[in-house]
């Protein structure tokens, strides 16, 4: 009996150290050397003709994933791909319900004229912002504004940093 609870254990500990794990600091580095563009290429791949409303970054578990969503008339879209926009890792779409149809979506400006991830990479170093500590990012519209929301988790504080897509000047600043 010992003996299981020793294997239970361990497999639980195993599990726990797995599921601690974060993303390498070379991966968040290699990401943002990424262009735009390649997540808006690989998402027409599957939607050619659905326009760019979102770009998430989520930095959980051992790897970084990016979600590119759209919707047109009809449908919600949303693709899921590798942080170099290299593999598609899943594809959804999904029927709009009454009001939503009669919402027009914020539509993303075109993605070579805002700033390069590089650039807001030394937005965030100027805010003191250890890239390590990024739980997420989100390229989205506000208000007719092309946002960067980046998520922070620094100890137990939890930040949210707004940026100008364009320019990459800090916005705001709002502790969770």
């Amino acid at each position: 009996m010992k003996k299981l609870s020793l294997i239970v254990a361990t497999f639980g500990m195993v599990g726990l150290l797995a599921a601690c794990q974060k993303v390498s600091k070379e991966d968040v580095t290699r990401l943002f050397t990424q262009d735009l563009a390649t997540y808006e290429t690989t998402f027409h791949q599957a939607n050619p003709e659905v326009k760019v409303s979102d770009i998430e970054i989520d930095f959980d578990g051992k790897a970084i994933k990016v979600a590119v969503k759209g919707q047109d008339a009809e449908r919600d879209y949303e693709t899921s791909m590798t942080y170099d926009g290299a593999k598609i890792l899943k594809e959804r779409s999904e029927k709009l319900d009454r009001e939503d149809k009669q919402e027009a979506p914020e539509v993303l400006t075109n993605l070579k004229e805002l700033a390069t991830l590089t650039e807001l990479e030394s937005a965030l170093k100027k805010e003191a912002v250890d890239i390590e500590t990024i739980e997420s990012m989100e390229l989205g519209k506000e208000l007719g504004q092309n946002i960067w929301e980046v998520q922070t988790k620094e100890g137990r504080q939890e930040f949210n940093y707004f940026f100008n897509a364009e320019t990459a000047e800090l916005i705001k600043k709002e502790r969770d």
